[in-house]
C-alpha cells in the first residue's frame, strides 16, 4: 500500500500562464506559484479577507523573483510537509507557506552568483470601477482604490489596499435596512490589507528588491495581513511586527511547518489501491484535502468558486486575478459541501470559520425578519455577503415594480429558498456533538431555535401541520408547497435536536413542539417527490431535491426507512450529471449503491480544467477554477462509502484494496483496510 508521499506531484518544464500554477497555503495565506518561459518566478499571494470597497475578495499581492533561473525546471509539490521544490541547472527554489502563520517562505540556492530582483508587481495601480469587468458585486456607484507600494524595515517593500469607500451603506438603504445603519462598525470602510516582502540579503530601491552584488543564495519572508487601519502605513507596521515576530527563514521553522502537515495527514486518510482508477481516485481525494487545508484556518470560509487560489487573468485587463464568476458573497448550497467534506473527515477546526461568519450575522437577520415579515426568528440568505446583507444582485432594486415584497429577494431562484439555514443547524449540531466545543454552544443552540422559529411564525398550518407555501425546492422548482429540502431539514434538525444530550430545555420542547407540526415527506408511495405540489411545473434548475433526505439529511438511506422509495427517486431522477456540485455521487453512496458510486468516482476524479496543469484545479463546471464542490463531493463521496454513521464498508467494492482513518459521528475513529478482499478495522 503506498503512503502520502508517494503521491507527491511532479512536472518538467515551465508554466505557460498563471492557469498552470501550483498552490501552496498554510491555512491563513497562501499562493499559487508559477515559472514563465523566462525563468520569472512568480507568486500571486492571497487570503481569505481581502475584501474591497464593494465587497469583492481580492488577491493580496502578484510577487515576482528574477534570479537567472532556467525556464526549464523540474517541479516536486511535496503534499505531506506541504513544500514546493523548484529544481534546475541554474539552482533550487524550496518554497512553502508556513503552516497556520500569514507567511511565504522562499530560499533560493544558485549554481552561479547572480543579482537577484524581486518586485511587487501592483496590477491595481489605478482605481477600478464598477463597470470594470473585473467587478462582480454590486451596483454601488464607488470605485475600488488603487493600492500603494511603499518602504518597510529591514529593506524590504510592502503592497497594501485600504477602502476608501464602502458600498455597505449603499446595501443596507437599497435592502429597506437603513435603520440599522450606526448600529455596527462598517465592515468595508477602512478594511485594509496587504503583503510586504523581506531579505536579509537584499534591500528595496524604489522599485525592487535588489542585492549590492552577485549572490549565490538568498531567503525571501512574504507577510501578509487584514484589518481595519488608518492608513497604508499603519498596515505596513503592522506587517512589521509579524515579521519581528516570526523571523524570517529557518530550518526550525520549516521542520515545525512540516511536522504540522504530516500530523493532519495522519489524523485520517484514505488510500485506496488495486487499479489504476483506484489511484487516481486517491490522488484526487489528497489533492483536494492539500486544496482545502491550504486555506481553512483564516478569518473566513473558504470561497466555494475559486478558494483562494483563482489564478484567471480578467478578460480587459492583463496581469488582474481579481474576478471570480459569482462575485464576493457566499451561497449556503455551494459552501456547505466544503465543510460536510471537513466533518466527514473530521477537520472539525476548519469548519470554525464557516460557523462564526454565520453565527455573526443573526442579529441583523433576526431584526430584518422582524421588520419585514413581523415576527421572530431569522432568515440567512442563500446568497448573502459575509457581513450578513442579501448578494446585491439577487436582492435587486425594489422601487422598481416587480412581484418580491419588501424583504424579499426578486432574484426567483433563491427568493423562496429556506433550506440552507436548516442545512447549516444540522451541520452545527452534527459539529458540536462531535467536538463539545463550548465556545460556541450557546450561539449554535440559539442558531438553531431561531431558524425553527422562523419556520414556525411565517408559514400558516392546515389541520396541525405547517403549510410551507411559497417555497423552492432548491432552485429547481421555484414556486411550489410543501418542499423536500425543508420538510427533511427540519425533520432531521428536530430529531437530533430531541436525541442529543445537554441541550438547554426550551430548544428541546421546541424542537418536540415543532416536530408535531413538520409534514411528511413528499411521496407517491412508490419514491419520494420533489414537493407536494408543484405550482409551476417548469423547472428552472437541475437539482433532485426528492434526495435530499439521502444528503444532506440522511433521514433515508442504508438500514433507515424509505431506502426503498429514496432508491427509486435516485433511480429515476430527472437530471443526471457529473461535476461541480452535484450530489448524486454521495446519494448513490448513501443508498449503497455501489456500482453507481464508483463510477461517479472515477470519472469526476479525472475531470480538470483542462487549461490547469495541477489536477485538483477542478472546473470550470457550474462555478469556478478551481471548484471546491467538485473535490468536496470526490472526499465526501468516498468517506460516505467507507464510514455511514457506525456502519463501516458499507458501500465498499471489492476489488479496491484500501487503508482509511476515519471519524465516526458519535466522535470515535475507525482505522480499517481492505486486501485482497479480507476487510479489518477496529473503532476506538
Amino acid at each position: 500500500m503506498k503512503k502520502i508521499s508517494d503521491y507527491g506531484f511532479r512536472f518538467k518544464g515551465h508554466m505557460s500562464d498563471s492557469m498552470e500554477s501550483l498552490p501552496i497555503g498554510g491555512g491563513e495565506t497562501g499562493a499559487n506559484v508559477w515559472l514563465d518561459g523566462g525563468g520569472t518566478l512568480h507568486l500571486l499571494v492571497s487570503r481569505t479577507d481581502c475584501w474591497s470597497e464593494l465587497g469583492r475578495l481580492l488577491k493580496t499581492a502578484h510577487i515576482t523573483v528574477g534570479a537567472g533561473f532556467s525556464h526549464d525546471a523540474e517541479f516536486e509539490l511535496d503534499i505531506e510537509n506541504g513544500v514546493l521544490y523548484i529544481t534546475s541547472d541554474a539552482g533550487r527554489y524550496i518554497v512553502y507557506a508556513e503552516d497556520g502563520a500569514p507567511c511565504i517562505r522562499l530560499k533560493a540556492e544558485l549554481s552561479a552568483p547572480a543579482a537577484p530582483s524581486v518586485k511587487l508587481e501592483n496590477y491595481r495601480f489605478e482605481p477600478i470601477y464598477p463597470t470594470d469587468s473585473s467587478n462582480c458585486a454590486t451596483s454601488a456607484k464607488i470605485y475600488e482604490s488603487a493600492d500603494v507600494i511603499l518602504p518597510v524595515s529591514h529593506g524590504g517593500a510592502a503592497q497594501i489596499h485600504r477602502n476608501a469607500e464602502s458600498c455597505y451603506e449603499f446595501m443596507l438603504k437599497r435592502q429597506e435596512m437603513d435603520f440599522w445603519i450606526g448600529r455596527q462598525r462598517d465592515p468595508l470602510l477602512g478594511w485594509s490589507f496587504g503583503a510586504a516582502v523581506y531579505s536579509p540579503e537584499l534591500s528595496f530601491d524604489g522599485s525592487a528588491l535588489v542585492s549590492g552584488e552577485k549572490i549565490s543564495s538568498f531567503n525571501l519572508t512574504i507577510c501578509s495581513a487584514a484589518g481595519f487601519a488608518d492608513s497604508a502605513s499603519d498596515m505596513a507596521s503592522r506587517l512589521d511586527e509579524i515579521y519581528s515576530g516570526r523571523g524570517g527563514w529557518s530550518e526550525e521553522t520549516l521542520e515545525a511547518s512540516k511536522a504540522s502537515w504530516r500530523r493532519f495527514w495522519e489524523r485520517s486518510y484514505i488510500l485506496i489501491s488495486g487499479s489504476d482508477e483506484a489511484e487516481t481516485v486517491t490522488r484526487a481525494i489528497l489533492y483536494q484535502r492539500y486544496m482545502v487545508r491550504c486555506a481553512d484556518r483564516g478569518a473566513m470560509p473558504i470561497k466555494f468558486n475559486g478558494s483562494i487560489f483563482v489564478a484567471k487573468q480578467t478578460e480587459g485587463r492583463p496581469g488582474n486575478y481579481d474576478y471570480r464568476n459569482w462575485g464576493g458573497p457566499y451561497w449556503i448550497q455551494n459552501t456547505r459541501l466544503i465543510y460536510w467534506h471537513m466533518l466527514k473527515m473530521g477537520d472539525y477546526y476548519g469548519m470554525t470559520p464557516l460557523i462564526d461568519m454565520y453565527l455573526s450575522m443573526m442579529p441583523m437577520s433576526s431584526e430584518h425578519v422582524k421588520r419585514h415579515y413581523g415576527h421572530g426568528g431569522i432568515h440567512i440568505w442563500e446568497t448573502a455577503t459575509f457581513f450578513g446583507l442579501a448578494r446585491d444582485v439577487d436582492y435587486g432594486d425594489h422601487s422598481e415594480s416587480g412581484e418580491a415584497r419588501l424583504g424579499e429577494m426578486k432574484n426567483r431562484y433563491i427568493r423562496y429558498h429556506y433550506e440552507g439555514m436548516l442545512e447549516l443547524s444540522y451541520m452545527m449540531l452534527k459539529y458540536l456533538a462531535v467536538t463539545g466545543d463550548s465556545s460556541r454552544r450557546d450561539g449554535i443552540f440559539s442558531f438553531c431555535l431561531e431558524t425553527l422559529r422562523f419556520f414556525d411564525c411565517h408559514f400558516s398550518t392546515l389541520d396541525g401541520k405547517l403549510l410551507l407555501c411559497p417555497v423552492s425546492a432548491v432552485e429547481t422548482w421555484q414556486y411550489c408547497a410543501d418542499d423536500m429540502p425543508d420538510i427533511s431539514g427540519l425533520t432531521a434538525v428536530c430529531r437530533y435536536i430531541g436525541e442529543m444530550k445537554d441541550v438547554p430545555a426550551g430548544l428541546r420542547d421546541y424542537a418536540a413542539y415543532m416536530e408535531k407540526k413538520i409534514p411528511d415527506l413528499p411521496s407517491d408511495g412508490k419514491k419520494l417527490l420533489p414537493c407536494r405540489v408543484k405550482i409551476e411545473t417548469v423547472n428552472k434548475n437541475v437539482e433532485n431535491a426528492e434526495l435530499y433526505p439521502v444528503f444532506p439529511f440522511d433521514l433515508c438511506g442504508i438500514g433507515k426507512p424509505g431506502l426503498d422509495l429514496a432508491v427509486r427517486a435516485y433511480d429515476e431522477r430527472l437530471f443526471r450529471h457529473d461535476g461541480g456540485w452535484s450530489q448524486d455521487p454521495i446519494d448513490a453512496a448513501m443508498l449503497g449503491l455501489e456500482s453507481e458510486a464508483v463510477r461517479h468516482l472515477v470519472r469526476e476524479s479525472a475531470m480538470t480544467d483542462r487549461s490547469a496543469l495541477f489536477p485538483a484545479m477542478w472546473g470550470p463546471n457550474f462555478d469556478e477554477t478551481p471548484d471546491q464542490d467538485h473535490g468536496s463531493v470526490i472526499c465526501i463521496t468516498a468517506a460516505s462509502m467507507l464510514v455511514q454513521g457506525e456502519n463501516v464498508f458499507p458501500c465498499w467494492p471489492k476489488d479496491w484494496d484500501v487503508e482509511f482513518r476515519l471519524p465516526t459521528e458519535t466522535g470515535r475513529t475507525v482505522r480499517g483496510t481492505q486486501r485482497a478482499g479480507v476487510r479489518e478495522y477496529e473503532i476506538i
